[in-house]
């Protein structure tokens, strides 16, 4: 028979010719597939999407609709004929393209199949941006440079991301990175410096926003001019101005130099991130007189950012001494200024002395007495002798005496306020002092020359304009001179020297007894006479013997 609803109608006979009511039977019949139909698909997302369907069936009617997707039955769903039926699919993978096959069923469970559609690929995923920052590169949590920063897609899987761009802000100034990532750089200031950032994938979606806020000040400092405001013999004063506008002033160090390019901070003012105008008014103090400075100002901010200004130069007054009334003997109120306290014999890596390493104090005190005295030069000389021993032993004693002696007093006693430097005292000053020539009369030896049998000699020895070292004499220095550090001895094929020893006594200097008095104060004993501690003069002398005997003179 054909499709459709088909009635028989049928009723009983018996054999005497009697007939039962006519009975009815309806039949339907439906070996038709439903019509043709297409899917559609819509509501695509990174885990799903919407599948729609809509078919009739002419004799039967549409029973509902099976679903695959991937080769996977997802389930079912009833319909009608001419009706639209939407299924929706979820826990699909991002960006992922999957097969979907429909399924038409009628009432008498004919199945149609739908026609085969694009493979339909869901959506990657959109989550919230990362911003990454470098590591702080300034003070108190301020970054001090520009800088870049990276901008990066929140999900780590380029599957199953379905980001296209960032946008971002910098202090409300907008950017676009068209991709998953991206550099940025900074140049905005401030104390709140505001990043933000969303993704967007290629429909418009949307993530979240991610915002950080830093703070940045990559401008130095702001320093005018310093002034000069007066000065006298030990100070200047200056008038200096600084200020930051973004993070604030942090310290400003108040430095001096004297040759303007090695610079020391003599005071450090600290400030809390103040971004106002500073005018301070800042005296240099400790200075030495009639001597050029170089001024200025080393302002850092709270950043950490520095700024140097520009110096200023000024001389400081000269210490104006009024020497008239001065004599010999006189006593004068003198103290170090700007000296160490110790000296040590250990020096340019070496000990000096030959008596072993020796830590030399200041006496402080000392009392100080005119030696000398001219209209242009005033030369003092301790009235005692320092409480501290140098021991000066072999040929290291004899080769760097003279500079241990000297380079200690001017350490321990100079005086930089005044610009006066220290020595210690040689036989030649007295010498001067006193108007004694060194001859025969002091000794019957003194100039001659000798030939020693011993040939060794302390190596300073041929430097000395009395030694003789293999046939003649070439040395330059002086009895009370010393232009360097000298080590250990030599020895000679030829060995010859000339007398320079000598001895005398206080009353060789008739009628200098105020020089005598300056030179040596003396105490009295009980018996009455006169005693007086001995103590190194910066001098050497070679006395005239066999074996050649090497000294630094005593007085």
């Amino acid at each position: 028979e054909t499709d459709g609803t088909h009635t028989l109608a049928f009723m009983a006979k018996d054999r005497a010719g009697n007939k039962s009511g006519i009975a009815t039977l309806i039949v339907k019949k439906d070996s038709t597939k439903p019509k043709d139909f297409t899917p559609m698909i819509k509501d695509i997302t990174n885990e799903g999407f919407t599948i729609v369907v809509g078919t009739s069936d002419d004799t039967s009617g549409i029973a509902g609709y099976n679903f695959y997707v991937g080769g996977e039955y997802k389930g079912s769903a009833e319909g009608a004929n001419n009706q639209t039926v939407e299924y929706k699919v979820t826990g699909l993978n991002p960006k992922t393209s999957y097969l979907v096959t429909v399924e038409a069923k009628d009432k008498a469970g004919n199945i149609k199949e739908g026609a085969s559609i694009a493979p339909v690929t869901t959506k990657g995923i959109i989550v919230d941006p990362i911003i990454d920052l470098p590591a702080v590169n300034g003070n108190n949590g301020w970054y001090k440079d520009n800088f870049n920063i990276t901008i990066r897609d929140g999900e780590t899987d380029s599957n199953k991301s379905g980001v296209t761009q960032i946008i971002y802000t910098v202090n409300g100034v907008e950017g676009i990175i068209n991709g998953r990532e991206g550099a940025v750089q900074v140049t905005a200031e401030g104390a709140n410096v505001v990043i933000t950032a969303r993704a967007k994938d290629s429909d418009g979606n949307y993530s979240g926003t991610v915002t950080k806020t830093i703070k940045k000040d990559s401008t130095n400092p702001n320093t005018g001019a310093t002034t000069y405001v007066s000065h006298e013999i030990e100070t200047i004063t200056v008038s200096a101005r600084a200020q930051d506008t973004i993070s604030g002033i942090s310290t400003i160090e108040y430095q001096y130099s004297t040759d303007g390019t090695n610079y020391i901070t003599q005071t450090t003012s600290n400030y809390t991130g103040t971004t106002a105008v500073i005018t301070n008014n800042y005296t240099y103090t400790g200075l030495t007189g009639d001597t050029k400075y170089w001024l200025r100002i080393k302002v850092t901010d709270m950043a950490g950012r520095v700024l140097e200004g520009g110096a200023i130069t000024q001389t400081t007054k000269k210490a104006e001494i009024s020497y008239d009334k001065l004599k010999i003997g006189d006593y004068i109120a003198y103290s170090p200024t700007g000296a160490a306290t110790t000296y040590s014999t250990y020096q340019d890596g070496a000990e000096r002395s030959g008596g072993g390493t020796q830590t030399i104090s200041k006496n402080t005190s000392l009392k100080w007495r005119v030696l000398s005295v001219s209209s242009s030069k005033l030369i003092l000389v301790s009235e005692t002798i320092p409480s501290e021993k140098l021991i000066l032993n072999g040929k290291d004693g004899y080769n760097n005496g003279v500079k241990l002696l000297n380079d200690a007093a001017n350490a321990l006693y100079k005086n930089t306020i005044y610009g006066a430097t220290a020595r210690n005292l040689n036989v030649e000053d007295i010498n001067n002092l006193m108007g004694v020539t060194p001859s025969t009369a002091l000794n019957s030896n003194y100039g001659k020359e000798y030939i020693p049998d011993y040939k060794y000699y302390p190596i300073i020895f041929q430097y000395e304009t009395w030694g003789s070292i293999n046939g003649s004499y070439t040395g330059s220095l002086g009895i009370s001179q010393q232009d360097g550090w000298y080590s250990g001895n030599g020895q000679a094929k030829t060995l010859k020297g000339k007398c320079t020893h000598y001895n005398y006594t206080l009353s060789t200097y008739k009628g200098t007894n105020s020089v005598e008095q300056a030179l040596a104060t003396g105490q009295t004993n009980s018996t009455g006479s006169t005693s007086h501690t001995q103590y190194w003069l910066a001098s050497r002398s070679v006395a005239y013997n066999e074996r050649q005997r090497f000294y630094l003179l005593l007085i």
